[in-house]
């Protein structure tokens, strides 16, 4: 056994199990490292707080529940993310997700033990987890066998200590005290595969019995092997044996089961009393999501209704709304206390708080989706939006979705919510006035662009009322791509596929388009970037840049310069096939992203002025060999951070924290060894905190760093975590300062324990001395200067232990 610390001071253990594979009658020996976490410290609560320097959070949606479980006082609610657990104790709301132990997301099915000391966790790859006892286990032996087919986990049932899994190909059997695969049934004829949905066991005749696509198959769970095909038989006596059945139970002695229509409104609920098949209730049920059999009460949930039924199978209630609001149900549970909850596709986990069925939402705080196709921070508030376009550059048609966290609150802006936004389709890009954070713009593909005030929309401009265009073969299609302010308050628009391709609002509100001709005219464009000279840097889809210069004379159409940058050496040199972002540095210098890697553009006024505007490929240094920076990657996002280092985001291989030179590598953080949660990055963004967000195809999380843009001045300096308590064993930040100030921190005798200088604006300590000693219990002085001395200020650090 290995024991470790984890980054966030958790200790982390790893032992090795045996665990049983075969592809045919009983699974392969195998061996595999086993992860435990020890989370006594670790499960957070909802509440949206800063997050430490070096530390992650995820910003998943919670509203979506697919599967809720109790364990102990704890009811837990999964959705396909992440999961999120109440207890019912003390009403507090806690989350559980890959960035605090869980080992994937994708979750397919959550599942108590029948003494509820174990919480299963499914994925939809086949990857399982356990909660138990204040630890996480890890068991991948399914996921991590090649099998042909279907190898999915659809519902899993326990008998004794034993976990039966209903898996694509058959049963399952974990043993959850040991952590460890037992055995494996292939019951088809033959021992073929047969995908099984549903497990029930009689204890009455000692039988297990599978609902599976191909009828309803049982065996005698005492049987010499029931690896061995032959001891499992079809159940033909009900009617239409072959048919798929996706449900079953055993409640007061009889057996009931489901089988699912073709459309929503046409499932089929039996009943068999140990001698005969009968509908139970009828065959033209709504889509029954779970049924549930409890001692002495049954509970069939469909999607739009609950069912009560006791043990003569009379029916005792009926839930068909929540008074008020409609339901979408996923599950429901009935908890030790008698209170009953349910999972809602829309609504989250609802608990009834009623006799007479009133309820309330829990837990649902969080983003209103994982998708995110572009973001934008303004201070600490950071916006997305949840558009997309197909690799054709062509519409996907998903609602307008505006969404961000301001303020420490999750707020979203759609169709069904904000007025203006009915009609709003594909909104892929926005930008924040730097001067007034409450204010937006949010460019549509195809349906031109919206201007937000306070969470109000102020204006959709169109071909209409501004001098946008529409797309030259597309009449109604406005598409703006790319959106930008520059340093005198006017705000900059790409203009996709049109006559005139760039746009200009200016800060007193009127418009002005223009012509990029020759260079351009209806070319397809995107994203757009303003340099320290005020030269609009404008992405072409088909592997170009254009460049274009208004010389700060916006209303004088005779000075404008516009130049198209490619790969020819002298025009550009620009590396790959495709672009895909663009970022400003500090120094002024145009970094790119392309399809085969990085380029820096070291001297962009050149464009204009007759000098080398070749792009540069930084050289790093690879096992020793020279090589292009992310040469073999697509460069989907580059955000610079306070000291002026570069994040790049990428397709498929994470996310990287280069020098400010792009040299060295400080961070490659993916999905094997970060809680990253997809290697495929759509969009970067960097807040005021340090705190950068990462976009991914899965959702969004965030991971602080040490760096933050410095200030002007020294005059609110802010130190985190303050006070520092018993528990707390990262690094102390102290943010809020001028580039380069020095930092000096004593005790409160005045004997200097450590100094270091600033980090952008922000500046980390370990809590140790220079002997490395963590610093004992009382208050420390920091004293903060600029780098010649003329400003100076002092706070103070309090130490508990």
């Amino acid at each position: 056994m290995i024991s470790q610390k984890s980054n966030d001071g958790l200790l982390v253990v790893k032992f090795r199990l045996n665990q049983f594979y075969s592809i045919k009658n009983s699974f392969m020996k195998s061996i595999k490292p086993i992860v435990i976490l020890f989370f006594s410290v670790l499960f957070t609560t909802t509440a949206i707080t800063q997050v430490g320097v070096g530390h992650w959070r995820e910003h998943l949606p919670y509203q979506s529940v697919i599967s809720v479980a109790e364990v102990g006082q704890n009811i837990y609610a999964a959705t396909p993310f992440s999961i999120m657990y109440y207890n019912t104790q003390d009403a507090s709301i806690s989350r559980l997700s890959k960035v605090n132990g869980l080992s994937e997301t994708g979750i397919k099915v959550i599942v108590a033990s029948p003494d509820q000391s174990t919480l299963i966790i499914a994925y939809t790859n086949t990857n399982i987890d356990l909660v138990q006892h204040g630890r996480i286990i890890n068991i991948s032996d399914i996921e991590r066998t090649p099998m042909p087919g279907n190898k999915t986990i659809n519902n899993i049932t326990f008998i004794e200590d034993y976990a039966y899994l209903a898996c694509g190909f058959g049963i399952v059997v974990l043993d959850i005290n040991r952590h460890e695969i037992v055995d494996t049934y292939l019951i088809g004829p033959d021992g073929s595969h047969v995908n099984v949905l549903d497990i029930a066991f009689n204890p009455n005749d000692s039988h297990i019995y599978a609902a599976t696509a191909q009828g309803i198959y049982k065996a005698d769970i005492n049987s010499p092997n029931l690896a061995h095909f032959v001891y499992w038989n079809r159940d033909y006596t009900i009617s239409k044996p072959n048919d798929t059945y996706n449900h079953i139970v055993f409640f007061q002695n009889q057996m009931i089961v489901n089988r699912p229509g073709t459309t929503s409104n046409s499932d089929s609920l039996f009943l068999n009393n140990g001698e005969t098949w009968n509908y139970f209730l009828g065959s033209r049920n709504q889509r029954i999501k779970k049924i549930r059999a409890m001692d002495d009460e049954l509970m069939v949930a469909h999607y739009n209704r609950i069912h009560f039924y006791d043990a003569g199978l009379n029916e005792t209630m009926r839930l068909t709304d929540y008074q008020p609001g409609s339901l979408n149900i996923s599950d429901a549970i009935i908890s030790k206390d008698g209170t009953l909850y349910t999972g809602d596709l829309n609504n989250a986990l609802m608990k009834q708080i009623s006799e007479d069925f009133h309820f309330t939402s829990i837990g649902r705080s969080g983003p209103p989706t994982t998708d995110v196709f572009a973001m934008e921070s303004a201070g600490s508030n950071v916006w997305f939006v949840a558009g997309a376009r197909n690799s054709a550059w062509n519409n996907t048609w998903k609602n307008g979705l505006l969404y961000g966290l301001v303020n420490n609150n999750w707020v979203a802006y759609n169709r069904w919510n904000t007025t203006g936004m009915e009609n709003m389709l594909d909104i892929i890009s926005l930008a924040v006035d730097p001067n007034n954070k409450n204010r937006l713009f949010a460019g549509s593909w195809g349906r031109g662009l919206i201007e937000m005030i306070d969470g109000a929309v102020v204006e959709i401009y169109n071909e209409t009322n501004s001098s946008l265009q529409e797309h030259t073969l597309r009449p109604g299609w406005v598409g703006v791509g790319g959106i930008a302010f520059d340093d005198k308050g006017n705000t900059w628009f790409t203009n996709n596929n049109a006559p005139e391709l760039l746009s200009v609002r200016k800060h007193d509100g009127s418009w002005r388009s223009f012509n990029l001709s020759p260079v351009a005219s209806a070319v397809e464009i995107d994203k757009l970037v303003i340099d320290h000279s005020g030269q609009k840097w404008i992405l072409e889809r088909y592997h170009g840049l254009y460049v274009f210069n208004d010389n700060g004379t916006i209303d004088n159409p005779t000075d404008d310069q516009v130049k198209r940058l490619t790969s020819a050496t002298g025009n550009g040199n620009l590396p790959g096939a495709t672009i895909h972002s663009l970022a400003v540095d500090q120094n002024g210098e145009i970094w790119i992203g392309t399809n085969e890697g990085v380029a820096v553009i070291r001297n962009p006024e050149n464009v204009f002025n007759g000098g080398n505007y070749d792009a540069y490929l930084p050289i790093i240094d690879q096992d020793g060999y020279g090589a292009y920076l992310l040469e073999s990657e697509t460069v989907t996002a580059i955000v610079i951070d306070g000291a002026n280092r570069k994040w790049f985001g990428t397709d498929r291989a994470g996310a990287f924290l280069m020098s400010a030179d792009g040299l060295q590598e400080i961070h490659h953080f993916n999905t094997e060894n970060s809680p990253m949660l997809s290697n495929s990055i759509t969009a970067m963004t960097i807040n005021d905190k340090g705190e950068v967000f990462f976009g991914t195809t899965s959702g969004i999380v965030s991971f602080r760093t040490e760096a933050t843009s410095p200030k002007p001045v020294l005059s609110d300096v802010v130190v985190y975590p303050n006070p520092v308590r018993p528990e707390y064993d990262g690094v102390i930040a102290v943010s809020g300062l001028v580039k380069d100030a020095d930092i000096k921190i004593t005790d409160i005798a005045g004997n200097l324990i450590f100094k270091t200088r600033a980090f952008g604006g922000q500046a980390v300590w370990n809590g140790r001395n220079f002997d490395g000693r963590r610093a004992q219990s009382g208050v420390y002085l920091v004293f903060v200067s600029n780098n010649n001395g003329s400003e100076t200020l002092a706070t103070k650090i309090l130490f508990l232990h």
